[in-house]
C-alpha cells in the first residue's frame, strides 16, 4: 500500500498550504484551494476532499496540521 503524508502549514501572511509526500518522493505543495488559501473554511473542505480521494485510491494517509 502506498503511503502519503499530508501536512498543513500556516504562513504569517494569513495563508494555509497543504503539502504532500508520497512514499519516498520529494515533498510538494498541492494546488488549487490547497495552495496559499486565506479562507480557512474552503481550505479545510479541500483538505477533507483530498484525504478522501487519496484513501479511495488505496493510499495510507498520514495527516499533520502545524497551523495551530
Amino acid at each position: 500500500m502506498k503511503k502519503v503524508e499530508l501536512r498543513v502549514s500556516y504562513h504569517t501572511s494569513g495563508n494555509f498550504t497543504l503539502t504532500e509526500k508520497i512514499d519516498d518522493e520529494i515533498k510538494r505543495d498541492c494546488e488549487g484551494d490547497l495552495f496559499t488559501n486565506s479562507d480557512k473554511g474552503s481550505f479545510y473542505k479541500a483538505v477533507a476532499k483530498k484525504m478522501a480521494d487519496l484513501q479511495s485510491q488505496g493510499f495510507n494517509v498520514s495527516y499533520f496540521d502545524t497551523a495551530s
